[in-house]
């Protein structure tokens, strides 16, 4: 008599506070919080983090679209930014392949030292055509004036 074999179900990720905060800054959570431990194993798989992002991203965008219009969280940067902020004075780094990591990795702004001024995330967002319906008119003005950045050598 032949066995049947049963599919063994991987368990659905909640979207717990420990990842939202995930998404939203890209930092890990105090390991010590029970809802983080999951996050602590998963440090490193970036592509099983994207798949985590994919499912959850749209309620993740909407939430913090409402708190802060004109802005994108850390995990939209790294999966889903088409390009980095454009960079309008100071000197950027041109880092052999690197320099994708480095704007992913800081919201959009490229790879730096000394002072530069960036454009501010609701321009990109606006300039690409990417803000949500009625975002818009939510974004104050002076969230469309480029944003100066000072944080010393980072290349």
């Amino acid at each position: 008599m032949a066995l049947k074999r049963r599919r063994v179900l991987q368990p659905r990720w909640q979207l717990s506070s420990a990842l939202r905060t995930y998404f939203e800054s890209g930092t890990l959570p105090d390991s010590t919080d029970n809802e983080a431990w999951p996050l602590v194993i998963l440090d490193g798989h970036q592509e099983k983090i994207e798949v985590l992002w994919r499912e959850y991203s749209e309620e993740v965008l909407s939430e913090w679209i409402h708190r802060k219009p004109g802005t994108r969280p850390a995990a939209w940067w790294h999966y889903e930014a088409e390009e980095p902020r454009r960079v309008l004075g100071g000197q950027t780094h041109l880092l052999n392949g690197a320099a994708e990591l480095f704007w992913r990795a800081d919201h959009g702004v490229p790879a730096y030292s000394g002072a530069i001024l960036v454009e501010s995330q609701a321009a990109y967002l606006k300039r690409l055509g990417l803000l949500d319906q009625g975002e818009g008119r939510r974004i104050r003005q002076a969230a469309l004036k480029p944003e100066r950045r000072d944080d010393g050598a980072r290349a």
